[in-house]
């Protein structure tokens, strides 16, 4: 009698624990990393109330282990409270202790779960849509000011992504083929809509690179170039940057995107604030001036891959820039060479941003002009040397 009764307890104990398995081992969907390494998911089978609260289970994956830490949290969308419900230790990926309402020794910070669970409350698109975004290329966590973002360029900002997406269509294949070149998500090139407006003869130039940067990747500024204001050297320098910051911040292209428009420092001093390598939670504590920018990139991301969704579909960007590039001999006046393109030296300071005077360096330069407009033949100077079409 007593066998058969210890051999019912045993198959109710194998069946809980594997149902309790089953419950563990559901996709779970990553939200942040905290300063200890440690990796937060939730489980993408979210349960809702008509009370207005969801419920989940989240997962804290311990580094340098195969242990993970478990919450069974409920999330009051309308007060913004997350309560404990239950809690679970593994060891080995095996549930080793369960407790009801118990304290946890490794408390997820409120605020990383207030972003995760307040974006389900207010979304109702499936989880997986809001978070695992690779259809865009990189992965990067739905937040609200992403919205406020979008529907600020469908109100007041309207004319501002109306001019950029029409002025992108000179720059992007360019852009997309160098950011490809570079093992770099091409959907991250829209970052030269929000920090130039696509205007090579900016400042800083299509993707606002400072001296120092500008520097770090070989860019030259002499009293005859800055090539900050290149087309291709720039832009190429700018995917190079932005791989080298996915490195620091361990492949997180949003904080990689923050350093971007405005330094690391000011990204690292968020993150030891915040106590969270998590955009989002460390949005607080960044530059006010630049936080906003990665809203208003990713928003311009969705909004320029499907612009009839987001009722911009009646813009056509305008024509890619095309041209031919040439090397020219030293100290070359450029209305000779507008002379030989038939061309304006307006329109040549234009496809060639870098000059900074209307004569080419003292050296062999190569230069752009208007695509099909000159030849091998055409004399680009007073003396026998002519110009020397490239590729």
């Amino acid at each position: 009698m007593m066998e058969k009764f210890a051999l019912a307890l045993l198959s109710i104990f194998v069946l809980v624990s594997f149902s309790f398995t089953q419950k563990i081992q559901q996709r779970w969907i990553p939200y942040g990393k905290d300063v200890k390494g440690r990796e937060y998911y939730y489980d993408s089978n979210i349960r809702r109330a008509a009370n207005g609260r969801v419920t989940t289970w989240i997962k804290i994956n311990i580094p340098n282990s195969d242990s993970f830490d478990l919450q069974l949290v409920e999330y009051d969308c309308k007060k913004g409270e997350t309560k404990l419900l239950r809690s679970a230790n593994s060891s080995n990926g095996e549930i080793n202790s369960l407790e009801i309402n118990g304290k946890w020794e490794i408390p997820i910070p409120n605020t990383m779960n207030e972003v995760a669970l307040n974006a389900i409350c207010k979304n109702s698109t499936p989880v997986k849509n809001l978070i695992d975004n690779k259809a865009l290329g990189f992965n990067f966590q739905i937040h609200p000011k992403i919205q406020k973002s979008i529907d600020f360029y469908k109100t007041n900002g309207r004319s501002t992504m109306e001019t950029g997406l029409y002025r992108s269509g000179m720059f992007m294949r360019m852009a997309r083929r160098i950011f490809r070149e570079e093992g770099i998500p091409e959907n991250l090139a829209w970052i030269g809509q929000i920090v130039s407006a696509w205007k090579p003869d900016s400042p800083l130039g299509l993707w606002r690179i400072n001296n120092q940067i500008g520097g770090k990747y070989g860019l030259r500024k002499t009293p005859h170039v800055n090539e900050i204001n290149s087309l291709e050297k720039s832009t190429r320098a700018a995917a190079s940057h932005l791989k080298f910051l996915a490195k620091r911040y361990n492949d997180n292209w949003e904080l990689a995107m923050a350093a971007y428009v405005s330094d690391e420092k000011s990204v690292d001093l968020a993150i030891r604030k915040a106590k969270a390598a998590n955009y989002w939670i460390a949005y607080p504590y960044l530059p006010k001036e630049t936080r906003d920018h990665l809203p208003n990139i990713l928003a311009t991301i969705f909004i320029a891959n499907n612009p009839q969704a987001y009722g911009f579909g009646n813009i056509l960007p305008a024509p890619q820039l095309l041209y031919d590039q040439f090397r020219v001999p030293a100290s070359t006046n450029l209305s000779l060479i507008a002379k030989g393109a038939d061309t304006s030296v307006e329109y040549l300071r234009y496809l060639n941003p870098e000059l900074r005077t209307n004569i080419t360096p003292p050296e062999p330069y190569i230069i752009r002009a208007p695509a099909g407009k000159a030849s091998e033949k055409h004399r680009y100077s007073s003396g026998k040397k002519t110009a020397s079409k490239l590729g």
